[in-house]
């Protein structure tokens, strides 16, 4: 079988890479699809 990274590992190397956490990053790209759709008007 397989190895898994353990959770902390690999939320370290996102923030290490993104400057952020997941949830914020994740967060934070919906808000900005979300604004892109108020936009356009296709919401």
């Amino acid at each position: 079988m397989g190895q898994s990274c353990p959770k902390q590992y690999v939320q370290r190397g996102f923030h290490k890479l993104f400057g952020t956490t997941v949830f914020r990053y994740v967060s934070d790209k919906r808000m900005e699809w979300a604004e892109q759709l108020l936009r356009q008007g296709n919401i």
